[in-house]
């Protein structure tokens, strides 16, 4: 499910009472599921710290108003979150911004939650093709060139072949007319290769892994978090750049994989300001800490890093956030 992979969470949206039962009903969809979710009247909420802190927004309102929402916000076809709108009485889910990047199948998937109607109008997802924007989301991947990928996408949705070569890419999960490999007139690779026009490049973005522990915590079960998780994104440990901590036995666990370690100091998370950070505990309030595994992952990660997955609890000894950036 794509709205399994909403790491950073989602913002439900209502505008007036009548639609409150209906956003209520989609957070206890959403958290049955173990998908961080916020539930916020409109009045309330605050778009321009939010926009840039989820990766789904659900409106529970007429179309027009969320459309006014979302283009007061709007940044571009990479930065933005996912833009659901549902009704009132829940009867409909409809996309409105992002849909090949995964608004048009989570619109499928909140709609079958709730027993209502996905209003899906882009052309590859009405005849149920994967788009070159599903592949780069579901990859961790950066879109070098848009304007190719409007070409392979017109490709895709006309049945024509499109060869894929991208690592870890399962094959049997596109819905498509793809081949693995190359030599056609249209292609979605990764690789650092000359532009061309009906080729779409994906740049692996690379990971920057965030640990905190508990003083008890043994090196394997640490281990054991970063490989639970890094399962989760379908990525493996190559595509990590740094893994970091506050924990020095953390090193053991980076030395293994090979991977760059970074240690830092209490003092040195105190200092660190990121407005999508999830909420402290009371005891890092009291320290003056926003967090450990998030800071930890976005101070390693440098200055354009971005949290892809939230601060994660495993076996009640570890918590581990992931971030993204350009290497």
């Amino acid at each position: 499910m794509v709205l399994e992979r909403a790491w950073r969470g989602v913002a439900v949206i209502y505008a007036s009472s009548n639609g409150l039962p209906t956003a209520k009903r989609i957070e206890d969809q959403l958290k049955m599921r173990e998908i961080p979710c916020l539930l916020l009247k409109y009045e309330q909420a605050d778009l321009d710290k939010l926009w840039d802190c989820v990766d789904y927004f659900v409106f529970v309102m007429a179309v027009g108003g969320a459309v006014r929402a979302a283009c007061a916000h709007a940044k571009g076809k990479d930065l933005d979150p996912l833009i659901l709108v549902v009704d009132d009485a829940g009867r409909y889910v409809v996309p409105i911004l992002g849909s090949h990047w995964g608004a048009n199948e989570g619109a499928k998937e909140l709609s079958s939650m709730l027993g209502a109607t996905a209003v899906i109008t882009t052309a590859a997802e009405q005849i149920g093709y994967t788009s070159v924007e599903e592949i780069a989301a579901a990859t961790l991947s950066k879109i070098v060139d848009l304007k190719a990928a409007i070409k392979v996408n017109g490709a895709i949705v006309r049945g024509e072949e499109v060869c894929v070569d991208v690592p870890n890419l399962h094959m049997e999960d596109l819905r498509g007319n793809f081949r693995y490999g190359r030599g056609c007139s249209y292609a979605i690779v990764f690789g650092e290769e000359e532009e061309q026009e009906n080729v779409v490049r994906l740049k692996p973005l690379m990971l920057s892994v965030g640990v905190g522990a508990k003083e008890e915590a043994e090196v394997q079960l640490i281990e054991e978090a970063i490989l639970h998780f890094l399962e989760r994104l379908k990525v493996d440990v190559s595509r990590v750049g740094v893994i970091s901590s506050v924990r020095s036995r953390v090193k053991d666990v980076a030395d293994h994989f090979g991977v760059k370690f970074m240690g830092f100091s209490f003092d040195e998370l105190k200092g660190f300001r990121y407005g999508c950070l999830t909420p402290p505990s009371q005891k890092l309030i009291e320290l003056g800490i926003g967090g450990v595994a998030e800071v930890c992952a976005l101070l390693a990660g440098g200055e354009k890093s971005r949290l892809v997955l939230r601060k994660t609890p495993y076996m009640r000894e570890v918590t581990v956030a992931i971030a993204s950036y350009e290497g």
